[in-house]
């Protein structure tokens, strides 16, 4: 390519300001403006982002800059600085309380995807135990059950699904003498040892193999149930203790209703015998003796149930003793010994707030609020930079910032001196708003035309302010002008 049609770089001319005030003013503030953006980008650029594990949603980190930060731009704010853990159906769910191993059995309104839910640290107020079933077993001397829970009432917090949670719980080997395990109960570190669960365990093992004792072996072998509980308001019959008054604050006993029973006789003969044929069997009735002690388990689930998810109801009687003569039944009839009465294990034990036969006192149990659930939230935090990417990021992120500030402030300038300055704001330095010369530029042009006249140059009239001499048309020399335009200007 040929140096001539290479486009030649350019230059602006140059006008220093009249005003040395405006110079010492746009300095001062350039200075101080650099200070302002090399403690800002300290901020914004000079730190790393890490990510940690916490347990609580709300963790934060303070900065020295969080007082400078607005309130609505700051990153040390509860909430702000985690993300949501996401549950799945099958997903464990275990509280603070840590007294069952909840298991999400599935997701009615999902709010992450289309089948999880996702957890910000909300406490399960809107959660409470829903259902219970139990099935006890001489044949293997088991007794075993499960929780049902449901989270999600119509007014529910926004960031907590519709769903329901089911928790096992279990013993094995309950005739009295045997020894007593606890095998899916999930116990706190304090209660490891409480026999709560074991002595209703005990008692149904008692009633029920004292009836088959009875029976000469003819008696129930095995027995299942479906209870579900009533968590609204209720409103009693009229002719009650309670005189057709509607119950909405937990004041009184739990409520619940036996909607499924079945048993199955020694000789394997089902109760009721259509329970196989019939959509809808009849439940299977209980006597008195067996029936009593299946009750104080189901109220000793439904108050363990509720004090894991962190629910104040006054009538949960494992944190309210007052209650504990209107929920469980101290004595039923013995179902080994006609016309006696059996004492409950479970009742004389938390009555006397001790194990039997240790003496070791029961732990006090209370609810200081709503439970949350253990989980593992992943948030995000600042860690200061190395000092060389420190030093280096700042300078850069500063120096781009003030270039770009300064550069738009001499344009903003200049455009006002133009636009106010009259005509000499847009002429070389030196000449007047009338297009005059000084003395010495007077005098310069006086030499300019002799040297010119000598040579055979004309005068022509002043462009730009200055005068320019042509060679005469009639002169020897050669044509060459001495101002040199642009081409393309006339």
């Amino acid at each position: 390519m040929a140096p001539g049609r290479i486009p030649l770089l350019e230059y602006p001319i140059t006008r220093p300001f009249d005003s040395p005030w405006f110079s010492v003013v746009a300095y001062t503030v350039g200075l101080i403006t650099i200070v302002i953006l090399s403690v800002a980008n300290v901020a914004l650029v000079g730190y790393d982002p890490v990510s940690v594990f916490r347990s609580d949603f709300n963790s934060t980190e303070r900065y020295w800059f969080d007082k400078l930060t607005p309130s609505f731009a700051s990153r040390s704010q509860p909430g702000k600085q985690c993300d949501a853990h996401v549950f799945n159906v099958g997903d464990s769910l275990i509280t603070n309380s840590s007294l069952f191993d909840w298991k999400v059995d599935a997701v009615y309104k999902p709010n992450a995807g289309e089948a999880g839910f996702s957890y910000r640290g909300s406490t399960l107020e809107m959660c409470d135990i829903v259902g219970l079933s139990v099935l006890t077993d001489l044949n293997t001397w088991t007794m075993n059950g499960e929780v049902m829970m449901y989270c999600g009432a119509p007014d529910a917090k926004k960031d907590l699904a519709q769903l329901s949670a089911i928790a096992k719980f279990g013993v094995s080997n309950v005739y009295p003498g045997s020894t007593v395990s606890s095998t899916l109960l999930r116990l706190p570190p304090t209660l490891t040892d409480d026999p709560r669960f074991e002595l209703a365990a005990v008692d149904i093992g008692i009633q029920f193999y004292g009836a088959y004792l009875a029976s000469n072996g003819t008696g129930l072998a095995t027995y299942s149930l479906l209870a579900k509980f009533n968590t609204t308001c209720v409103e009693f019959p009229s002719g009650s203790s309670d005189q057709s008054q509607t119950v909405c604050d937990d004041s009184h006993p739990p409520i619940f209703k036996i909607i499924d029973a079945t048993g199955i006789m020694s000789n394997r003969v089902l109760r009721p015998p259509d329970v196989l044929f019939n959509r809808n069997p009849a439940t299977y009735e209980l006597e008195e003796p067996l029936r009593a002690p299946i009750l104080n388990l189901i109220n000793l689930a439904h108050a363990a149930g509720r004090l894991d998810l962190g629910n104040p109801a006054p009538n949960n009687f494992l944190t309210n003793l007052s209650m504990m003569d209107a929920v469980l039944k101290a004595e039923y009839p013995s179902a080994s010994t006609p016309g006696t009465t059996t004492r409950s294990l479970l009742y004389d034990a938390w009555r006397a707030q001790a194990i039997p036969d240790v003496g070791v006192q029961f732990v006090k149990l209370e609810v200081p609020g709503p439970s949350t659930l253990q989980t593992v939230f992943i948030c995000h935090f600042s860690k200061l930079k190395s000092t060389g990417s420190f030093i280096v990021s700042v300078l850069v992120a500063t120096l781009s910032m003030f270039s770009s500030a300064w550069g738009l402030t001499i344009v903003f300038a200049t455009r006002v001196v133009k636009s106010r300055g009259g005509t000499e704001a847009n002429c070389c330095r030196g000449h007047d708003q009338a297009g005059k010369l000084d003395s010495s530029q007077e005098k310069l042009g006086e030499d300019r035309e002799g040297d010119a006249a000598s040579l055979g140059y004309e005068d022509k009239p002043e462009e730009y302010g200055l005068p320019i001499s042509l060679p005469s048309p009639d002169s020897k020399l050669n044509w060459e002008p001495l101002l040199h335009r642009n081409p393309g200007s006339t």
